[in-house]
């Protein structure tokens, strides 16, 4: 039998491909599945190739170097690596509702994710809040704002505020002359934020975001040539909230 028609390495198993079929590499039709060279169910019959079968395997055509999966009678093809969409079994289709805490907790996981903060440290940040008044979900993301790792991270010195909030803690930023080591610390308006040693520019990471011309938001300035941020005034809540719902938050 032909070496182009035999599959598998060590049991080679004798599958019946047309000529014009070889260069596939992987095939399979009906209940046979064949992926690279293992077969999770073997059969002894021929391939069939239905219309809609030949019609996927038409831009593979003479492409010995593109690998594809084929998998039941309709000929319905999966890029390598592609998962599907909805979960397995029969009811894997229907969607499963959210409970009424699941979607407030999925916009409280919003907020601590965006800002990079521990549980205990957003239940911190809440306590002092709802003293305040005004708007306790407004009043939490200004705070959120107002952090001196999430000002570094918005004038665009950085990249992250992960590694905002590694050069504030050890001690590389000054407010209004002095130093400063806690990323979060709450930066309040017309204060200017600055770095200790001006040889800290020649630095990769921030020399490499100064030069991606990050956008700057409106409530703060940020001087490149002296490496100076000045935090103007507290955000609005148009400037912050990006798609996270504040009175689920709070509640």
């Amino acid at each position: 039998m032909d070496q182009n028609c035999l599959i598998g390495k060590d049991n080679k198993l004798p599958w019946k491909i047309p000529a014009e079929m070889k260069y596939f590499s992987q095939i399979t039709s009906g209940n046979a599945i064949l992926m690279g060279s293992k077969t999770f169910e073997s059969i002894e019959e021929n391939l069939i190739f239905t219309d809609n079968l030949k019609e996927i395997l038409e831009p593979y055509k003479g492409n010995p170097d593109k690998h594809i999966f084929i998998i039941g009678e309709n000929g319905k093809e999966f890029s390598r690596g592609k998962k599907r969409v909805n979960p397995p079994g029969i009811h894997g289709s229907k969607r499963k509702r959210h409970s009424a805490y699941a979607v407030q907790n999925i916009e409280k996981q919003k907020v601590r994710l965006l800002y990079g903060l521990k549980e205990k440290q957003l239940y911190n940040l809440f306590s002092k809040i709802k003293k305040k008044q005004g708007s306790i979900g407004d009043n939490l993301l200004i705070s959120c704002e107002s952090r001196l790792d999430n000002l570094v991270f918005r004038s665009g010195l950085v990249h992250t505020r992960r590694l905002a909030r590694q050069l504030v803690s050890h001690g590389h930023f000054l407010v209004n002359g002095q130093k400063v080591k806690t990323p979060s610390y709450q930066v309040k308006p017309d204060q200017v934020i600055n770095l200790r040693r001006e040889n800290m520019a020649e630095n990769k990471l921030i020399k490499g975001s100064l030069e991606q011309n990050a956008k700057i938001p409106s409530y703060l300035t940020f001087d490149k040539q002296k490496l100076i941020i000045t935090y103007l005034r507290y955000p609005v809540n148009e400037e912050f909230n990006k798609g996270i719902d504040t009175d689920l938050v709070v509640q």
